[in-house]
């Protein structure tokens, strides 16, 4: 997913961007010559295996877990555009969801491991 975003601190491969307010600091795997404050765009992907849940909450959201590069998003599944529609919206691969089609249409929690950041 290509997002409009604001450059908030570069730490080597560790970057904190803000989307619409949104914090997320994620991992760049090539080294980004952008400085805090830059406005730019980047593109978001998830890192390894993502775990469904259907979700109890009907907000969305994304919050870090502790200091790490894994996130909770909670959000509603769509399935057939292979779409997670939270607080930012993620395009996702089939093989993400592989195993949660029973989850279609349905708020669900998805542990992300990591966010890659790919800066345009």
């Amino acid at each position: 997913m290509i997002c409009k975003c604001k450059i908030e601190n570069v730490n080597e491969e560790e970057v904190t961007i803000n989307i619409d307010r949104i914090i997320i600091t994620g991992f760049c795997n090539s080294s980004t010559t952008k400085k805090p404050g830059t406005n730019c765009l980047v593109e978001l992907q998830f890192f390894d295996k993502l775990i469904f849940e259907e979700s109890e909450q009907k907000e969305e959201k994304i919050c870090r877990i502790g200091s790490t590069y894994e996130y909770m998003i909670t959000g509603r599944l769509d399935v057939d555009n292979l779409m997670l529609y939270s607080s930012i919206n993620f395009e996702l691969e089939k093989e993400d969801i592989f195993d949660s089609g029973y989850l279609d249409g349905k708020w669900v929690d998805v542990k992300v491991p990591r966010i890659d950041l790919d800066f345009i």
